[in-house]
């Protein structure tokens, strides 16, 4: 799991970050264009990029993950010493 896990994080991150990022840019223009409180802008706009780049990374990791595990699963049982018909079940 850590092996699959720090395989796709860093991509993950990096595209997640950067899609939350110009997308919060636009929607602070669009919703904050009339706010005199720069405080409420700022608290705003941490807001909108931590929950969009957290939800992003989670619907951007789902499939990695899932082949990685599955790949380092296929990797374990074909390194431990059993006939094949036992292995088709772990597989």
């Amino acid at each position: 799991m850590d092996h699959a896990i720090a395989d796709i994080i860093p991509p993950v991150i990096s595209r997640s970050v950067t899609i939350a990022l110009i997308t919060t840019r636009e929607l602070v223009f669009k919703d904050f264009a009339l706010e005199p409180n720069e405080k409420a802008m700022l608290r705003g706009m941490h807001m909108i990029s931590s929950h969009l780049s957290g939800s992003l990374a989670m619907v951007t990791c789902r499939e990695p993950l899932k082949v990685r595990i599955t790949h380092y699963l296929k990797e374990g049982v074909d390194s431990l010493e059993v006939d094949a018909k036992t292995k088709e079940l772990f597989v």
